[in-house]
């Protein structure tokens, strides 16, 4: 699993696609390049617009702090479920982040992860070969963990 798209992420990709090459053009041209500063204004102000005009914004604009967030997609057999280990038919992949945000951009990922699910394990129960309920699914050490 990739991990979700962050701040930080992003200003590190744009400052060695752009701010590496414009350092090694100062670099080159000496320190009397004619317009240094107005280099560094232009970068700066690239950066801004970068992230202001990209889809960064993944919560309310208002949310600032430690935020979680559950995702989730169907999935169609060929892995186990996280709860019971029986394979999966259909189900469901939930993947979930820990997130530090400033107005609705996440700034970095703390914690994430990725269970899948059964169909039966979806709805809370957990069946053995027979088909008989057996008891309630137990949290294991590769599930999310308890909310605080």
């Amino acid at each position: 699993m990739s991990r979700p798209s962050t701040l930080a992420a992003r200003i590190r990709r744009a400052v060695t696609k752009i701010g590496v090459p414009i350092l090694l053009a100062y670099l080159f041209f000496g320190m009397d390049w004619p317009v240094p500063d107005l280099a560094l204004m232009g970068l700066y102000f690239t950066l801004v617009f970068f992230v202001l005009d990209s889809n960064l914004v993944q919560y309310p604009r208002s949310t600032v702090g430690i935020e979680r967030r559950v995702d989730t997609e169907p999935v169609d057999g060929g892995t186990d479920c996280s709860v019971c280990d029986s394979t999966i038919e259909t189900g469901q992949r939930r993947t979930y982040t820990k997130q530090a945000v400033l107005f609705g951009v996440p700034l970095w990922t703390i914690d994430g992860g990725e269970n899948d699910y059964c169909s039966s394990c979806i709805d809370g129960e957990v069946h053995d070969s027979d088909g008989d309920r057996t008891h309630e699914p137990e949290r294991n050490e590769e599930r999310e963990p308890e909310p605080n």
